[in-house]
């Protein structure tokens, strides 16, 4: 039992660096599936605890969506909002890659 939890716990923490990866396969129809994986572990690095608080917030809805509630009706919102934290990410690495090119760094020259 020990090693059964260890392994699921395991998973679900490699599972959150990639969580990324549909949505930029997706999106970008040039992007291959290693560059896709590659950019879902360096985009989530800023927007993982983001997502976990996502999916805890969403917690109510899948438990429902698990006991009551058909999953044909549920799914939509599910997946809306998925792409819409996925955009909003993407969005905010963007932003953030950006303002770092941007930026001048000062430069110095001898004898002035």
């Amino acid at each position: 039992i020990f090693f059964r939890s260890l392994a699921i716990i395991g998973t679900l923490v490699l599972m959150l660096k990639y969580y990324l990866a549909p949505m930029l396969f997706v999106a970008d129809e040039n992007m291959d599936v290693n560059e896709a994986l590659h950019m879902s572990v360096v985009v989530s690095k800023n927007t993982l605890f983001d997502f976990v608080y996502l999916v805890f917030s969403m917690l109510g809805w899948i438990i429902l969506s698990l006991l009551f509630i058909p999953l044909i009706y549920t799914l939509p919102l599910f997946v809306t909002v998925y792409f819409t934290h996925c955009s909003y990410a993407v969005a905010e690495y963007n932003e953030h890659i950006k303002k770092i090119n941007n930026e001048n760094f000062p430069t110095f020259m001898a004898g002035i």
